[in-house]
């Protein structure tokens, strides 16, 4: 949003969830939203697709306020939680500002908001890795746009992790890979896809064959 801002606020992670919401209530609607950034991640034990915080412990204040804005909205939450109080730098005797509360970088800024829909959710990509490579092809998602970055990835556990940082934490992302045939079923160079999901890739097949 033009004129808008990302604060960054730094709290306990078992308090995630409340702070969120103690915010969210103080917040005006039209002076912006707040959000924790999640991102969705695949769960093998049951098969399916969940959230989870993308950075346990931070939350983002999206708004057009000014740092002394935001801490004069805050300060009727003080006699409710004077513990999340401390943590934003609200001491009884000192309303100074704390490094708790921190603007996103101009880089931080663009990276999230092509790796965040509007919900503020890193959704899950898809693609399929380059036949007889570790090159990853991202097809669909997020990860489209960063497919470069990607350093490492867990097939199986769906989860690539970036060559980026945010903080302290690597960047993380959903990333389902599927057999390259199922994107491209007429190209001849595709593997082969059997009907118990194993891939054959029929060149090298093939020069095995007359090899022997």
């Amino acid at each position: 949003m033009d004129g808008y801002h990302i604060n960054v606020l730094f709290t306990r992670t078992e308090k995630q969830e409340e702070y969120l919401n103690l915010i969210k209530a103080a917040l005006p609607k039209e002076r912006g939203r707040v959000f924790m950034p999640m991102r969705e991640h695949y769960r093998r034990d049951r098969k399916s697709i969940e959230l989870k915080p993308l950075f346990p412990g931070y939350i983002f204040l999206e708004t057009d306020m000014d740092r002394t804005e935001v801490h004069n909205m805050l300060k009727p939450i003080k006699n409710r939680l004077m513990t999340f109080m401390k943590e934003l730098g609200f001491d009884k005797d000192d309303d100074n500002e704390d490094e708790r509360l921190s603007d996103l970088t101009h880089d931080e800024e663009q990276f999230f908001s092509l790796i965040l829909d509007d919900e503020g959710i890193e959704r899950m990509s898809y693609g399929y890795r380059e036949t007889g490579t570790y090159e990853i092809k991202v097809l669909e998602g997020p990860l489209q746009n960063f497919a470069d970055c990607i350093e490492k990835c867990d097939k199986h556990e769906r989860v690539a992790w970036l060559k980026l940082r945010f903080r302290e934490y690597e960047i993380m992302a959903g990333l389902t890979l599927k057999p390259k045939r199922i994107y491209f079923p007429d190209d001849e160079d595709a593997p082969i896809l059997l009907s118990d999901g194993t891939e054959v890739d029929l060149k090298e097949l093939k020069k095995r064959m007359m090899g022997a």
